[in-house]
């Protein structure tokens, strides 16, 4: 498998007391699809099970979508 270059950066967190967190994870994840997909894929590393399928990105891309109309509409708010 191709090595990634990729700066380190932490995935975001679930956050109870931010609901936009949830988008925040999302958001990153569908930046880093490919090392994602990268890592699940490794048996040694013990991660396969949480391998997306195509289907599952899909999911993830629409959930993405329908989080970010509330994640714009935060941040306008606390802008004005």
């Amino acid at each position: 498998m191709e090595k990634l270059k990729l700066k380190l950066t932490y995935l975001p967190w679930d956050v109870a007391t931010r609901w936009n967190s949830i988008f925040d994870m999302l958001d990153y994840a569908l930046q880093h699809q490919e090392a994602v997909d990268g890592i699940t894929q490794k048996r040694e590393l013990g991660l396969r099970k949480f391998k997306l399928s195509d289907e599952e990105w899909t999911v993830v891309e629409k959930l993405h979508m329908v989080l970010m109309v509330s994640h714009g509409a935060t941040h306008v708010s606390l802008l004005t």
